[in-house]
């Protein structure tokens, strides 16, 4: 078969909770899919799809075949983090960075930043919701930090591969990314 002629019928399928994790509504799904890594990092497209909320899925049709994340149709896909310019900056607000490398094996750095000295939590979910792993909860001045995953759950055992959701609470803060493991 010849590459250039490749076209795939796809199909997601979603649920309230999930929607709720992510913190968007039914109307603002979307479909990304990974194109290729080069000097700018790794790019991310937007595809076309139809959103069929009766049953709760998402339709597309692609000439791609590559990794896939289903996200806000205004979200921008984030994937890789720069050092500060200037670290003595007292940070305007509260960031979740995406994690990089997204996709990842074996492990991951996420980065984050937060205006005032406060509780934080940072933790990693499974598609259904359930907290896998608690990454960071303990009091923690303003200031950029990262903390790694190494693609184990709370009990020390590495998790399958699919998509993650790590979260950051803070303050008023309340922030959720998606990443995917690949083994």
């Amino acid at each position: 078969m010849d590459v250039t002629d490749f076209s795939a019928d796809l199909t997601f399928g979603y649920n309230e909770s999930q929607l709720q994790l992510l913190g968007i509504s039914e109307d603002d799904l979307t479909v990304s899919f990974f194109d290729s890594l080069d000097s700018r990092g790794d790019i991310w497209h937007s595809l076309p799809v139809t959103i069929d909320i009766g049953n709760k899925t998402i339709i597309g049709n692609t000439s791609h075949f590559s990794l896939w994340a289903i996200i806000e149709k205004s979200e921008q896909l984030i994937t890789s983090v720069e050092e500060a310019k200037n670290p003595a900056t007292i940070p305007e607000g509260y960031k979740l960075s995406q994690n990089y490398p997204n996709p990842f094996n074996p492990e991951t750095k996420i980065s984050y930043t937060i205006p005032k000295s406060g509780v934080v939590v940072v933790n990693v979910y499974d598609l259904t919701g359930k907290l896998v792993k608690n990454l960071v909860n303990q009091q923690q001045t303003s200031g950029t930090f990262t903390v790694k995953w190494d693609g184990t759950n709370s009990l020390g055992k590495k998790v399958s591969t699919g998509i993650y959701f790590f979260q950051l609470k803070s303050g008023n803060a309340n922030i959720v990314r998606r990443m995917l493991l690949i083994k």
